[in-house]
């Protein structure tokens, strides 16, 4: 707790005093735009639908009309609540990830409709307290709602789109009725109501519907009659935005349970060819209705059970007409993916024509086209199933090197989806096993340490020498293990093979990386530092190349879960930290220097010696500084946490370092070898305490941190807006008037994640576990551990700054306990190397 604090109090002092320094960016009071100035759009609703269905032989050829001028992208669906389809409404509408409406909210009601024996507009009254007005379509339990969005750990303004178009005198309509016989359910309003419950226009009554004994619950929507009511909603003048939602595929949602998958299947199938032929059909009345300017917007809000069942989270998203390619947008920096917090702020952009400034409230980011060639004359040849799940060059929607058609486009959106499902499907399972093998290894290398001390923990075998084969199994494994996230990186093209199949090539490829790095270094903590160095190098390329490799790792990020799209997710920050400071502190101990030249006998070795010395500490530190920058910069990790992490282990490594060769400096009268190169005489370092700083180290490390945190604020906020990572968005947000409230408001949200992360995530047994043993043995070290470090002074500074880097990790990180376990990993299998190559029994076989 004492991590956090210092974190909440660093932010609370450092982020109000840069939004009071920045310019504030608010949207001020806008008058009504003129109605010739809004361009109308037109968002079409398709709920539960997938890309395996769109691609469908049969559905395509009824959605093939607008291929040709269709910009797509995969959309992420996660809410506040999950996948929860009413949560995936009032997300759209709201910008921010919403939570999922109250039972007791009830649903939408047109203005002239009777609820139990009374008309509507009485219980809107009587429960809201707000006057309708002149709204065709009310929202009774709106109050509910409100309700439940105060408790929101992050800002939720449900409605916020049509509230905001109503300021400037834009009208906001809705069509679509869900309804089962005495079931009555109309989700769509949560799309289009404003913050009070209420829409402008549109019909969303029983009328809409038609008795058809083939569809689900025997309803069907009357396409003519939704048709002619949207043409005239588009005619009024005022309406800018027009919600339709194709409500029988949201019927099939609700009574899925009555038929069987096959069926159920079929009829899906069914209602997106009719939606994509109705569509069709309507479109040029709505184009002329709109005078030309209309913008159509596919969509599906949340995937259906049956896809969401099998990790398929993301839904295609067309927009029409646009330029081929793929969309993306601020919040993703991802070609092909973006978010639904997205529709929000795109829809406003669009139909204000930008006139009215950004769409204050919203979390999301207007998207924009990525532009791809197109072919002209012939398809470019389809991309399998199997060929495009297992080649990232294929499945990453970004590629935009080869001409390909617009055919091709949609299937490799669906490929990707295909991908993305495979990831959400694996990723719990393996790193389950992963981290299950790390602490099963972990714990037998101790219980074997303990037993080569004479403690007993068997007593059955307390006599009996243990071989050396079990000491070199052990080695392997830890050695495998630390290869692990390396591993990760390159087992993709394995994903369709299944979790064993994935699992054991992870164990596989680390036990050959460790038979090769041990036989070509001749030493397993050689070993080790090799396989630092290339994880070092390999993720640090990686983040400059827009991680490429981490998008498709399982330890890396999800798109479809929503937690993170770019830069370097906190899994392979932890890895990324613990690898390069155990790096660069341990090269210190081989390398002659202040300390080992008094260690090995030699206190008059000269100036040459020190100088050597003195230039791989300097490579030390720089490589500290780039891991974080290249962790921290918004155009390049964009993980301000990670940066604060990367901060704390380089600077108490470097402070660390110079306290060391301060205490050999101590023994005599002879000055500090940092600040003035000279003789070190050798010193007893029995009477050591442990490897922690002074006081004077701590505060010193306190003020860095503060440092890095200004540093790192100010040159996201400084960028443009759309390139600003959450950091930059917080200060700015600030600097507009949110004040303190919003700033504990985001910690809050920070630390209420970590906590429940740390409830059901396995990686809280390894941080615990590594977390205890590192923690115990620098703080209060016994004599035979400080005798295992006696050598490896500089090691030992390492591992200690490598533990408060975890610890700050685990306090500044809305994922902390997993940047927290992975940042240990290096360490504490140095640590037990280390342990396990002093522990040689002579008098084994």
């Amino acid at each position: 707790m004492a991590a956090t604090s210092l974190a909440a109090s660093l932010a609370l002092a450092v982020v109000p005093a840069l939004g009071v320094l920045l310019p504030a960016t608010g949207a001020a009071e806008t008058p009504p735009l003129p109605p010739q100035t809004v361009r109308p759009a037109l968002l079409f609703l398709l709920p539960g639908a997938s890309w395996q269905e769109l691609t469908q032989p049969s559905v395509r050829a009824a959605w093939r009309w607008l291929e040709s001028q269709a910009t797509i992208a995969s959309l992420t669906t996660r809410t506040g609540s999950g996948y929860d389809a009413t949560a995936a409404y009032l997300t759209i509408g709201a910008g921010s990830r919403a939570y999922r409406v109250p039972d007791s909210a009830g649903t939408a009601w047109q203005g002239t409709e009777d609820q139990d024996g009374w008309p509507a507009m009485v219980w809107y009254r009587l429960w809201t307290g707000y006057d309708p007005g002149s709204a065709q379509i009310v929202y009774p339990g709106a109050a509910a709602i409100a309700n439940a969005h105060t408790r929101a750990d992050h800002p939720v303004t449900p409605g916020l789109l049509t509230a905001a178009l109503a300021r400037l005198g834009i009208a906001t309509a809705v069509v679509g009725n869900a309804d089962l016989p005495g079931e009555p359910w109309r989700p769509v309003a949560l799309v289009g109501m404003d913050g009070q419950g209420r829409v402008r226009l549109g019909r969303v009554d029983s009328g809409l519907n038609r008795p058809d004994p083939t569809a689900a619950g025997g309803l069907h929507l009357d396409p003519d009659l939704v048709g002619a009511t949207v043409e005239r909603a588009l005619r009024t003048g005022s309406t800018g935005w027009v919600v339709v939602e194709w409500s029988d595929l949201e019927r099939l949602q609700r009574s899925r349970d009555r038929f069987l998958p096959e069926n159920l299947t079929r009829l899906r199938e069914k209602e997106l060819i009719r939606a994509g032929q109705w569509l069709q059909r309507w479109w040029p009345r709505f184009q002329q209705a709109a005078g030309g300017r209309l913008l159509l917007t596919v969509t599906s809000p949340y995937p259906a059970s049956q896809y969401a069942a099998a990790g398929e989270l993301l839904t295609p998203l067309l927009v029409y007409p646009q330029p081929a390619g793929w969309l993306t947008s601020a919040t993703t920096r991802w070609p092909g993916v973006v978010a639904n917090l997205d529709i929000a702020p795109s829809l406003w952009e669009y139909i204000t024509a930008g006139r009215a400034g950004p769409l204050t409230g919203s979390m999301g980011r207007p998207w924009r086209v990525v532009p791809v060639p197109t072919g002209t004359t012939a398809e470019a040849s389809q991309v399998s199933q199997e060929t495009a799940a297992t080649k990232a060059s294929q499945v990453t929607p970004g590629a935009t090197t080869a001409e390909v058609s617009q055919s091709d486009l949609w299937q490799r959106a669906a490929a990707f989806a295909r991908f993305e499902s495979a990831v959400s499907r694996l990723r719990p399972v393996v790193l389950r096993g992963y981290v299950l093998s790390l602490l099963v290894v972990f714990v037998t290398a101790i219980l074997f340490l303990i037993e080569r001390a004479g403690i007993p923990v068997f007593p059955s075998v307390k006599n009996r020498p243990h071989p050396r084969w079990l000491r070199g199994c052990l080695n392997g494994a830890v050695l495998a293990l630390a290869f692990g996230p390396m591993a990760l990186l390159i087992v993709p093209p394995l994903y369709p093979y299944g979790s064993t199949v994935t699992f054991l090539s992870v164990w596989a490829a680390g036990l050959l990386a460790a038979a090769s790095v041990t036989a070509a270094t001749r030493s397993t903590l050689g070993g080790l530092l090799t396989m630092a160095g290339l994880t070092t190098a390999a993720l640090m390329v990686d983040t400059w190349l827009g991680s490429p490799w981490m998008r498709t790792s399982l330890l890396g990020y999800d798109p479809a879960v929503g937690a993170r799209y770019y830069g370097i997710g906190n899994e392979y920050m932890g890895v990324l930290v613990g690898a390069s400071t155990l790096l660069w502190t341990t090269i210190l101990d081989l390398v002659p220097g202040p300390v080992r030249r008094a260690m090995v006998g030699d206190p008059t070795a000269g100036w040459d010696h020190w100088k050597t010395w003195r230039w791989w500490w300097w490579a030390g530190e720089a490589l500290a500084v780039l891991v974080t920058a290249v962790i921290a910069l918004p155009f390049w990790g964009a993980n301000f946490g990670g940066g604060l992490t990367a901060a704390a282990a380089g600077i108490v490594a470097t402070l660390g370092i110079r306290e060391e060769n301060r205490r050999w400096e101590r023994g005599t009268d002879q000055p500090d070898p940092l600040v003035s190169p000279g003789p070190v005489p050798t010193a007893d370092t029995a009477s050591r305490r442990g490897w922690g700083l002074t006081r004077a180290g701590w505060w010193w490390t306190v003020l860095a941190i503060a440092a890095v945190v200004v540093v790192l604020a100010v040159v996201d906020a400084l960028r443009p807006e759309e390139s600003r990572s959450h950091l930059g968005i917080l200060v700015h947000q600030v600097g507009e008037g949110g004040g303190s409230a919003l700033l504990l408001q985001t910690i809050y949200r920070k630390l209420a994640t970590n906590l429940k992360i740390m409830r059901y995530s396995i990686w809280t047994w390894g941080f615990a576990l590594g977390l205890v043993v590192l923690f115990l043995f620098f703080l209060r070290p016994s004599p035979g551990f400080r005798r295992l470090l006696s050598g490896r002074p500089y090691q030992a500074r390492g591992l200690m700054a490598a533990t408060v880097a975890s610890l700050v990790g685990f306090a500044v990180n809305d994922s902390g306990v997993v940047a927290a376990a992975t940042s240990l990993i290096f360490p504490a299998s140095s640590l037990l190397l280390v342990a396990l190559g002093c522990s040689i029994n002579q008098n084994a076989p």
